[in-house]
């Protein structure tokens, strides 16, 4: 027969072993959530391009390199990562000829002619351009227009794609010209635009593009010249390698301006230091009318912000608001389930004990 104080060890013994299951059963969320955080982290830190069925391509693996000059003024190109004999670069894959191949953007030059001239937009929702009544702007739609190149931006070479974890931070830095550019994306007709470059902003600005992914966007230039667009693109690899690489885009823009003049422009001497200090954050078109800049369909799946700056803020506003609720929940039910298996272990150890004092007065 057991004694009291061996009824309350036992209860006191069965109690313990539910509190420290529960601990258990705690301390397994906790990593859980923060697992997943922590991975979500470079996405949610940038503006993320997103990719749609039209955008669809496939890239071979056996497409060849150049590095011969070349301008290209209409047709299809993308920038992206490419592994050349092991080495991660960052190179302008040329598809506006028979052949897909990729170019040294050290010799490769986006020529955007006045066939891309449009009415600069004035009424919502482009107010953050500050375009005025009368001023007309070249245009890199978002959804291509036949006579003006149609430049945007792919994580699609195969090896790239085999050896990256999860996608890559593209970073461009202030763009440099006469007039201001602007990158933004559409989704549909009557999206609201998402800015990804803005140009009064200075520093670099990053998007987070998904492995295998292919993007278009609008670019917006002000005046016609040469601009020089600093480039870097990094990503983490399955094997726990960092790769990153950087270039710089050159646009010669309106018919006037000679491509040779962007071959030779230098690339901004800031751009290395600028691009070294800012940190990785983690971004996934109808042809327009001639008279208006009217972005058609795109890639982005998410809403419009005023700026880079907003969209960064509001999204991991979001996140961490719905993160702090769900904790909090998680919270509640275990303290619930913790107090109902309290209640529990004492009734059943008043019982035991209440057993025991009736056989002992027998």
């Amino acid at each position: 027969m057991k004694t009291t104080n061996e009824c309350h060890l036992q209860g006191g013994s069965t109690f313990f072993h539910g509190a420290e299951t529960q601990q258990s059963f705690i301390w397994r969320i906790a990593f859980f959530l923060s697992a997943f955080f922590l991975g979500l982290t470079p996405m949610l830190a940038a503006p993320t391009a997103w990719a749609e069925d039209d955008l669809a391509q496939s890239v071979d693996s056996t497409e060849s390199v150049s590095a011969h000059n070349a301008v290209v003024e209409s047709g299809h190109v993308d920038i992206g990562p490419k592994i050349v004999e092991g080495e991660w670069k960052i190179l302008a894959r040329d598809d506006s000829g028979a052949t897909p191949l990729w170019r040294d953007l050290n010799h490769f030059v986006l020529k955007v002619n006045d066939r891309g001239l449009l009415d600069a937009p004035t009424q919502a929702p482009y107010e953050f351009l500050g375009g005025k009544e009368g001023q007309k702007w070249w245009i890199i739609p978002q959804t291509q227009n036949p006579d003006v190149v149609w430049l945007g931006w792919n994580t699609q070479d195969p090896e790239a794609t085999q050896r990256m974890s999860r996608g890559a931070t593209m970073s461009i830095g202030h763009i440099h010209g006469p007039g201001q550019a602007w990158l933004f994306l559409q989704d549909g007709t009557f999206g609201e635009p998402r800015v990804l470059v803005d140009a009064t902003v200075t520093s670099p600005q990053d998007v987070w593009i998904d492995v295998n992914t292919h993007v278009h966007a609008n670019w917006v230039f002000t005046q016609p010249g040469v601009y020089i667009a600093p480039i870097r693109i990094c990503a983490d690899m399955q094997d726990g390698s960092h790769m990153c690489a950087q270039s710089a885009l050159r646009f010669a823009v309106g018919d006037s301006t000679d491509p040779e003049e962007a071959l030779k422009a230098p690339v901004p001497e800031d751009f290395t230091q600028a691009e070294n200090m800012s940190t990785p954050q983690s971004s996934s078109a109808d042809t327009p009318s001639s008279a208006s800049v009217t972005p058609g369909k795109g890639g982005t799946k998410t809403g419009a912000t005023s700026g880079v700056s907003e969209t960064r803020i509001s999204t991991m506003t979001y996140i961490l608001i719905a993160s702090a609720v769900l904790i909090l929940i998680l919270v509640i039910v275990l303290i619930v389930l913790r107090s109902r298996a309290t209640r529990r272990d004492i009734m059943r150890v008043q019982e035991e004990r209440r057993l025991h004092m009736q056989n002992h007065e027998v």
